[in-house]
């Protein structure tokens, strides 16, 4: 029997956004891709739409949402406060994996904001995706197209495995240039703590320091105390920090038990390792690291940073349907941006 509720493969071509935007005007769901992830879009302006996106993921309700826009002048319907730090940072890095938290106007659904008094916003750098919003006139929430908590889809066809019987278009644009999630920073309370990056993403801390200060603008930039950035000021994690995604100690994570790996520590396992103590394991290794009994499957981690972030959900993905008891992957060495977001990530997925 043919289930009605699937979702529909469709290119992300000039010809298909009037009939997407329609879709997202008519209350429903769209899968649309960005630089980062696809994301599990909906009008953020239509209440039940915006329900409808918490019900597909089972994300929680108090977990806000971030608001795509098609331009930094779009900001003005959703931000309370238009800081010239947000005005600075959206010059610098919009279109862009950066998300910026300001205050939020009262208009801004309860939803949206997981019921906080800020908002958080961002223009993706997707063409397709930015003449969407354009053509539909308002932002888009747009969340990874996953299940709560679980590995971010970086393609289309992962987005089909996500939902399989969801009534659902998913805009194909091909695998996500950049692949982890953006940079979020808070700029709700400039005058009190600086700006906070929330989630480290491809756009670090040093840069946005770096980009306020040749403003001429002396705030503070606080990075995440665990990848501390120069000349960012370290700090940990504030109660009073506003919730935003992809911050929950376990996040991204695949369905199988994550095992992360520095070098030395591999090494010395090699070392001493009999083999009796090894689990089947699926491996996301560089290449010169050798094996170990109970290795069922090996993929290569690149050299390059950015080749390492776009391919990191596609590799869990991957470990993870090929039925080992284990995945273990290498952390990543070295401090771009980057590799900063790549740990971030296996960390969160390591800790389910």
């Amino acid at each position: 029997m043919v289930h009605p509720d699937r979702p529909t493969l469709i290119p992300a071509t000039a010809d298909r956004v009037d009939a997407v935007a329609s879709r997202l005007a008519s209350g429903a769901l769209v899968a649309l891709p960005t630089e980062t992830v696809y994301g599990l879009a909906a009008d953020a302006e239509n209440g039940a739409a915006v329900r409808a996106v918490f019900a597909a993921k089972g994300r929680p309700a108090d977990h806000p949402l971030i608001v795509h826009l098609a331009s930094a002048a779009m900001a003005a319907r959703y931000a309370a406060v238009w800081p010239r730090a947000a005005a600075v940072l959206a010059e610098r890095f919009w279109p862009g994996p950066l998300t910026l938290v300001v205050p939020a106007q009262s208009t801004v659904l309860r939803e949206v904001t997981g019921g906080q008094p800020t908002v958080a916003l961002r223009v993706p750098q997707q063409p397709f995706t930015l003449a969407v919003i354009e053509k539909l006139g308002r932002g888009v929430v747009a969340p990874s197209a996953n299940r709560f908590g679980r590995v971010s889809p970086t393609a289309a066809q992962h987005v089909v495995e996500e939902f399989p019987t969801l009534e659902l278009w998913v805009a194909d644009a091909g695998p996500t240039p950049v692949g982890v999630e953006s940079t979020i920073v808070d700029l709700s309370r400039l005058a009190s703590v600086g700006a906070v990056v929330l989630r480290p993403g491809a756009a670090s801390a040093d840069e946005i320091a770096q980009t306020l200060q040749a403003a001429g603008l002396s705030i503070t930039v606080r990075a995440p105390v665990h990848e501390s950035v120069k000349p960012a000021v370290v700090g940990s994690e504030r109660a009073d920090d506003p919730r935003v995604p992809g911050a929950l100690p376990s996040h991204y994570a695949p369905t199988t038990p994550l095992r992360l790996w520095c070098r030395e520590a591999y090494r010395r396992f090699v070392e001493t390792a009999t083999g009796a103590e090894s689990v089947a394991h699926a491996v996301w290794f560089p290449p010169d690291w050798p094996q170990t009994p109970g290795e069922t499957l090996r993929l290569p981690q690149p050299e390059a940073d950015a080749a390492i972030a776009q391919q990191l959900y596609q590799a869990l993905r991957t470990l993870d349907a090929s039925g080992a008891q284990e995945l273990w992957v290498a952390l990543p060495e070295g401090d771009s941006p980057l590799l900063t977001a790549v740990r971030d990530r296996l960390r969160r997925a390591a800790s389910r």
